[in-house]
């Protein structure tokens, strides 16, 4: 995969990949700023707003029409929590050129609308509409509430919450209901210029489309809005305190829910991972893990068992559904898995099955327009792109040594119950 990067002027870089076996291309805007108490829900909403409605195309009825004329594209955003950044992802995918009816070129058109909806919304008297705003605080309430009914959504983020409560990560990327509650479109408002002005942006041009052209066009976009200096975007490592915190919820759930938050050890950003994205998976990131094989298979302690490595943070996440009476000898045998490991008591089938799992992982960043822009966008802090072919020949060369070295600095650091009221019968994921 060949990455082409341009710096398009302070702090705003696009990055090209031409791909042209996809019969779709993708463009987004990935704008990062320092995931903040005081910002986080302004952002969320703030990106909720710039994918309905901007100057041009006032209301749902015109965007939609527009998007028609586009060939049916779609316009989407996000919200991301990586390290200690937030991102704001607004994005299009469309129909390649080559397919256009008349020679169209439906790329950059839709770059011309990603640019449209980012530097000209829709305003009133110089601010954002009252109306508009309290529309998308209701919808992201709806999506917190939603996160909340789903109890292993729930419990993860309460772990973290906990666990990270001293730093940054520990705030949730849509902010809190109190804070979206008591935004206004003044303080909205003013979120946008600041985003527009000091944010790392990315903008990710993937597809068979004309990427030097489709750069220039948010060269102009972002330099005509008028660019600040750049907020500095870094992240503190999670280290373990010494002492395992635990912390214990009751709700009227049928299922109890335990999540381990795991320190890694590592101590500043950019450390190279590939010892420990082997030694997450061969613990409980695959059916053929210890926690699967183990604890879920063999023991029946639990539902469901695995593990998932937060690399940017430094932390691991161990995920579990169970009966409320098997906690302790489930929390038992999760140690009891992991010091294997740290002993060097996996077998070499055990770790191929791990390598070869990742590096299948890896290359099905390849499958889309979409997984290959989540890629670019997962190194907008980075100075250079890394190939998913350089982290997969990372991967291969992971040694046995290495994957017992990295679990050797694993340090369980937060344990969270969600206490259930378990049903007599098989119970579900609620």
């Amino acid at each position: 995969m060949t990455v082409i990067t341009k710096e398009l002027c302070p702090s705003v870089r696009s990055c090209f990949i031409k791909a042209e076996s996809f019969k779709i291309f993708r463009i987004s805007v990935n704008m990062a700023v320092p995931l903040s108490r005081d910002t986080a829900a302004h952002y969320a909403v703030l990106s909720a707003m710039l994918s309905r409605l901007c100057h041009k195309y006032p209301d749902l009825t015109s965007m939609n029409r527009k998007l028609s004329e586009l060939y049916g594209a779609a316009l989407t955003t996000d919200v991301l929590k990586h390290g200690d950044a937030q991102i704001i992802r607004l994005g299009i995918t469309a129909l390649d050129d080559r397919f256009a009816l008349e020679g169209e070129e439906i790329s950059t058109m839709c770059a011309e609308l990603l640019c449209e909806i980012l530097t000209n919304p829709l305003l009133s008297d110089y601010c954002f509409r009252e109306e508009d705003v309290e529309r998308e605080k209701r919808i992201i309430l709806e999506i917190l509430d939603a996160d909340d009914s789903e109890k292993r959504i729930y419990a993860q983020k309460k772990c973290i919450e906990y666990m990270c409560g001293d730093d940054v990560y520990g705030i949730d990327r849509l902010g809190t209901r109190e804070q979206i509650s008591a935004l206004t479109a003044e303080s909205v408002f003013e979120a946008w210029k600041t985003l527009l002005s000091k944010s790392v942006v990315q903008v990710n041009i993937i597809g068979n489309c004309d990427g030097e052209k489709i750069s220039n066009l948010f060269a102009q976009a972002f330099t005509d809005f008028g660019r600040q200096t750049a907020f500095e975007l870094t992240t503190k490592m999670h280290l373990c305190s010494g002492e395992v915190r635990e912390f214990t919820e009751r709700q009227k759930v049928n299922q109890s829910k335990l999540v381990l938050g795991y320190s890694m050890g590592l101590e500043k950003e950019g450390e190279n991972t590939s010892a420990y994205r082997v030694m997450c998976d061969l613990f409980g990131g695959s059916p053929h893990s210890k926690l699967f094989t183990n604890v879920r298979e063999k023991l029946s302690l639990c539902y469901y068992c695995s593990s998932a490595l937060r690399k940017e943070k430094g932390i691991m996440i161990v995920q579990s559904g169970i009966l409320a009476e098997k906690k302790d000898t489930a929390l038992a045998e999760i140690a009891n898995q992991l010091k294997k490991i740290q002993d060097g008591e996996f077998t070499e089938d055990e770790m191929s099955a791990s390598i070869k799992g990742l590096v299948d992982s890896f290359n099905s960043v390849y499958d889309s327009p979409e997984t290959l822009d989540s890629w670019c966008t997962s190194q907008i802090k980075r100075k250079e792109i890394v190939t998913p072919e350089h982290t997969i020949a990372k991967i291969k060369a992971v040694t046995a040594e290495q994957v017992q070295q990295a679990a050797q600095k694993v340090r369980l650091d937060t344990v969270y119950f969600l206490q259930g009221e378990e049903a007599k019968a098989d119970a579900g994921n609620s």
